[in-house]
């Protein structure tokens, strides 16, 4: 208020920014420590002599959004939760296994900053780092942030807004599941399936587990992925399964390596790693590469949604009925 009784505003942002460890990586400064000096009354000059910037840093935000879906603010639980460790890697995070996001809070989980000499050194490590990190449970925006980091506009540093606005976003919604990611989902759940089943057998020896005297034995497994159905046939063998699509396509996965969370299988001779969770005759929810996907179990004569209907209406987004 002046002196004539006229109001300006001026917005006073007296908190560290969410992007400081950007100029924490290239500076080596502690600037959190710093603001704590500032505030016990101790000169600010004398803590930042002879600053100097060292390379290049890039942050990178983890949220909980579904980027397929306009950036609406995902809720759930978090299923599985592994950062990347690497060198001249730095991730800020306030989550763990188990825990459940709301909408009642900023949807941001972690942030994720790489240091490289150059800015494409730095984007390169980030972009690692972004396929490296393990995140299960509800929808966010990792895939997103890796297409965008990969994109040649970004590369050359020339990206705007518009880049996001325009062609990222529509492309993305245009983003299905295919045969292929239906059969890692089938490959997956199959053998969590036949481990509980043996798990609970008495006396069963494993070479027994694909014996047959008759013809190949086979299962079918049934799913649906944002709206598209699978109905999959898979033979089982020695070291893995043959999926079939009925009256489409075929592959065959063999099981390199399996444990509680991480997958190493071979889709027809190709190595791949995944992180997944599924628990036997329930859904599957796999990632690779920050791409994550949810695969439910259709039981035949019912859809996803006559199966988990509660006759219920709910909404996307928190809010108030009035």
């Amino acid at each position: 208020l002046d002196r004539n009784d006229v109001f300006y505003f001026l917005e006073m942002n007296t908190r560290i920014q969410v992007e400081h460890p950007v100029t924490e990586m290239i500076t080596g400064l502690d600037i959190v420590e710093m603001q704590i000096n500032v505030a016990l009354g101790r000169n600010l000059n004398e803590m930042g002599k002879e600053i100097k910037s060292n390379g290049h840093a890039i942050e990178a935000r983890l949220c909980a959004e579904d980027a397929r879906n306009d950036f609406l603010p995902s809720q759930g639980v978090i299923r599985h939760w592994k950062p990347c460790k690497e060198h001249n890697l730095r991730i800020d995070f306030g989550i763990k296994k188990g825990q459940k996001i709301t909408s009642f809070y900023d949807s941001l989980m972690a942030k994720i900053i790489a240091w490289g000499k150059t800015r494409e050194l730095a984007r390169k490590k980030l972009i690692n780092a972004i396929e490296n990190t393990e995140i299960l449970g509800l929808p966010n925006n990792l895939e997103y942030l890796k297409e965008i980091l990969e994109h040649k506009v970004f590369a050359n540093g020339k990206a705007t807004t518009s880049l996001i606005d325009g062609e990222f976003i529509d492309r993305k919604k245009n983003l299905r599941p295919s045969f292929l990611d239906a059969s890692i989902a089938s490959a997956l759940a199959f053998w969590n399936d036949r481990e509980n089943a043996l798990a609970k057998s008495i006396n069963v020896d494993r070479k027994l587990l694909c014996w047959t005297n008759a013809s190949s034995l086979s299962s079918k497994y049934y799913f649906e992925c944002d709206n598209i159905k699978f109905n999959l046939i898979i033979y089982s063998h020695d070291s893995g399964i043959r999926v079939e699509e009925k009256g489409g396509e075929s592959i065959l996965i063999e099981y390199e390596k399996l444990d509680v969370n991480s997958a190493k299988l071979k889709l027809d001779g190709k190595i791949m790693n995944f992180v997944y969770e599924a628990f036997p005759g329930k859904d599957v929810i796999f990632s690779h590469k920050a791409r994550q996907l949810c695969f439910k179990r259709v039981f035949l004569g019912y859809s996803v949604k006559e199966q988990i209907s509660s006759g219920c209406i709910t909404a996307p987004m928190h809010g108030k009925v009035i």
